[in-house]
């Protein structure tokens, strides 16, 4: 539910009597959205006696009057999020300010190179050769890694992780540029569209009650189609099971992965397998226990019989017939 509250509409007319419209606005309006709206209006005596519902519907084949009107229900954020907004905007007007101060310089720069610099030309003459030593030594070097993989081990995870930190500092600071800013909002402008229009949206953002839970925040992302369920089960029980790759280290990941993985399956499957949620974090917090899939269960408990009923309909009505008869007299030679 989203704003639990119903307003009320007056409209008075001289000596007349008053006319009442009523809005429920947890079913009407979303924070911060701007809406046309067009109430029907009814006496303000015969709203408060409570009429009955075929008595309105007479009164609506009656040219019921209307009223008009372009409403907005606004509301503040939640502070932890007014807090992250603050510190969002502060940040995208720094690195525009240096995004503008960094292209003045360039544009500075390039004012004083001449206008036909052979630049390709001139950096083709090394590539040519670093080019050619590389291809020649990739075997040799490959044959060195794979046999002292051991060895190298520490040095290979080193620079995996000097990698993934600048390619995520690269990212986020190109995110953090107007351009970025632009084609990140291209992409990701209906996500967040569709997100704040739900209700767990709603009140994660704004003060209009109850903070959502992490399972009802994860129902809204999650997909609801049978190919959706299954390829997110597939990725959960690769995240659960990559724990081997290093072991010891892996086993202390599970400790955080293991609430996660259940708040996840919670979020699909916890209407059809109830159980699934602590099979799912015994398996991810015990020691050795990571290769029960246990995503992948969730989506066959859900799946199978749907899967089984649509099979079974294709089946030719003779196939049918013999395997009933099968079935059939095996239970008469059990009994």
């Amino acid at each position: 539910m989203l704003y639990q509250e119903t307003a009320i509409f007056k409209v008075a007319f001289g000596n007349h009597e008053t006319l009442v419209a009523e809005v429920n606005l947890n079913t009407t309006l979303h924070v911060n959205e701007m809406k046309w709206m067009i109430l029907h209006l009814e006496p303000e005596s015969k709203t408060a006696a409570g009429s009955s519902t075929k008595s309105k519907e007479s009164d609506k084949d009656q040219f019921q009057p209307t009223l008009r009107l372009k409403l907005c229900l606004s509301g503040p954020y939640r502070p932890e999020i007014a807090a992250i907004v603050t510190l969002s905007n502060a940040w995208f007007q720094a690195m525009d300010g240096v995004t503008s101060a960094t292209s003045s310089a360039a544009s500075g720069v390039r004012s004083f190179l001449p206008h036909q610099f052979p630049s390709g030309k001139i950096l083709l003459l090394p590539t040519v050769p670093l080019a050619a030593l590389s291809v020649v030594f990739l075997p040799v070097l490959l044959g060195l890694l794979t046999v002292g993989l051991p060895f190298f081990l520490p040095i290979l995870i080193v620079l995996l992780t000097v990698a993934t930190t600048t390619l995520v500092v690269g990212t986020g600071v190109y995110l953090s540029s107007s351009g970025g800013r632009e084609s990140a909002g291209t992409i990701l402008g209906p996500v967040l569209s569709t997100f704040v229009s739900t209700s767990s949206g709603q009140r994660m953002l704004y003060c209009t009650g109850p903070r959502p839970s992490p399972v009802a925040l994860a129902e809204t992302v999650l997909p609801t189609d049978m190919v959706g369920q299954l390829v997110v089960s597939l990725v959960i029980d690769f995240i659960g099971s990559s724990s081997y790759l290093l072991p010891g280290v892996g086993e202390a990941f599970d400790v955080g992965w293991a609430p996660i993985q259940t708040i996840l399956l919670m979020a699909m499957y916890d209407k059809t397998m109830p159980s699934l949620k602590y099979i799912s974090f015994m398996e991810e917090i015990l020691p050795f226990t990571d290769v029960l899939p246990s995503g992948t269960l969730g989506w066959a408990r859900l799946y199978t019989p749907l899967v089984i009923e649509e099979v079974w309909k294709n089946v030719p009505d003779n196939v049918k017939t013999m395997v009933v008869t099968v079935a059939a007299d095996r239970n008469e030679v059990r009994a």
